[in-house]
Formats: C-alpha cells, sequence, structure tokens
C-alpha cells in the first residue's frame, strides 16, 4: 500500500507505520460468525489427562484448495506414518462428505489429537481464522504461516511448523 495517497491504513499485515492499524484477518472473520463469537466468550477448557482419555484420531485436514505446497507436503509426509483424516474436497480420504460449515469443521476437528492450520501462503502478520478453528475445536493446531504468530498466540498452545529445521524435524 503506498502510504503517500491515504491518510490511514487498516491492514492484516504488520508495519512500522503510525497510520498503518493492524486488523488481522482471523480477528474480522471470528466477529463475523456468531458461532465463533459465543465459542471465544465461553470456551470449553480441556486438562491434557482428558484430552488422552478421549482416545482422538491423530490428525484433521479441511482443504478444499490445492495450492498450499508447504501444507500438501506436510500431510503426504505425515501420513507415511500415521493417518491423517482429510475431511475437505482436496485430498479426501473419510467415507462421508464433510458439510461445508465451521460447526462441522469444529466437530471433525475436535475428534482429532491435531489439526492442520496451514495457510496458504507465509507472509508476518498474514493470518486466517485456520488456528482459531483448531483451537476452539480442542484441537491442537499445527500451525504455518505468519512468521510472528506467537507474538498473538500462546507458543505453548500449538505446533509452530516456523519452529523446526525441516519438515522432517517436524
Amino acid at each position: 500500500v503506498d502510504l503517500n495517497r491515504f491518510d490511514y491504513c487498516l491492514t492484516h499485515e504488520l508495519r512500522e507505520d503510525d497510520r498503518c492499524h493492524r486488523f488481522p484477518y482471523w480477528q474480522a472473520h471470528c466477529l463475523g460468525q456468531m458461532e465463533y463469537r459465543e465459542k471465544l466468550l465461553a470456551p470449553r477448557k480441556i486438562t491434557e489427562e482428558e484430552l488422552i482419555a478421549e482416545n482422538r484420531d491423530f490428525c484433521a485436514f479441511v482443504c478444499r484448495n490445492p495450492k498450499g505446497k508447504e501444507r500438501n507436503a506436510l500431510v503426504r509426509e505425515l501420513m507415511k506414518h500415521r493417518k491423517v483424516s482429510c475431511g475437505g474436497s482436496f485430498m479426501h480420504n473419510i467415507d462421508y462428505e464433510l458439510e461445508k460449515t465451521h460447526a462441522a469443521k469444529h466437530a471433525f476437528q475436535s475428534r482429532h489429537y491435531f489439526s492442520m492450520a496451514y495457510e496458504n501462503e507465509s507472509s508476518p502478520g498474514y493470518q486466517t481464522e485456520k488456528i482459531i478453528d483448531a483451537f476452539l475445536s480442542n484441537s491442537i493446531p499445527i500451525y504455518w504461516g505468519n512468521v510472528n504468530v506467537e507474538e498473538e498466540f500462546n507458543p505453548k498452545a500449538f505446533v509452530n511448523a516456523h519452529a523446526f529445521r525441516s519438515r522432517k524435524a517436524l
């Protein structure tokens, strides 16, 4: 954005300019969805012991867009070792069709210990609802995208793919 053309800027980007005000995409998305507001106001807390006792499946992946090369490569790598349940139309491998609603996505993710929360691209400050969906499902996000994600979310609450040297190490 050429700030010489504007007095102020509302953006998801991290900018060192007093005229730029950051409004992350995930916040705008959550504010616009009633079910997010309700869950964010009254989150279900779960202990590590309760999570383990639930005997969930390994990892959930919900995606329609095949463009995320990093994400797709990790899913394929994980599938060499454990089953990743793919509920979206891309890489679909479950025996039913997942409704295209946030409630259905959250219910699906809640049956898994981990959820893929990869953005289509990595850009400082760019972060969609993907990590929030996993959090609201009490599923541990495996996140890649915003390199500054730990400035907004507790780094002990998710797996940050950026913290690993390689996909294999992750």
